[in-house]
C-alpha cells in the first residue's frame, strides 16, 4: 500500500501544476460537478486518461511478456 501511495503521489506532484493531478475520470467528473472545472474540458481530459491508460497497459504488457507467457504456460 505505501509502494501505491508513493506513486500516486509523485503523480500528483510531477502532472498537478499542468493538469490539475487528475488522477481518473472520477475526479474529472466531481471536479466539474462542482463547479471547480469546465464541462467543456471533461471530454478531452476524459479522452487523455483513458488513452494514457491503454499507452500504460501496451508499456506493461511489452515490458513483461515474457513473464505473461511463462506465467500461462504453468
Amino acid at each position: 500500500i505505501l509502494g501505491w501511495g508513493l506513486a500516486v503521489m509523485l503523480g500528483i506532484y510531477v502532472a498537478g501544476s499542468i493538469s490539475g493531478a487528475h488522477i481518473n475520470p472520477a475526479v474529472t467528473l466531481a471536479l466539474a460537478a462542482t463547479g471547480r472545472l469546465p464541462w467543456s474540458k471533461v471530454l478531452p481530459y476524459w479522452l487523455a486518461q483513458i488513452l494514457g491508460a491503454f499507452v500504460a497497459g501496451g508499456i506493461l504488457y511489452f515490458v513483461y511478456q515474457g513473464a505473461l507467457v511463462h506465467a500461462c504456460l504453468l
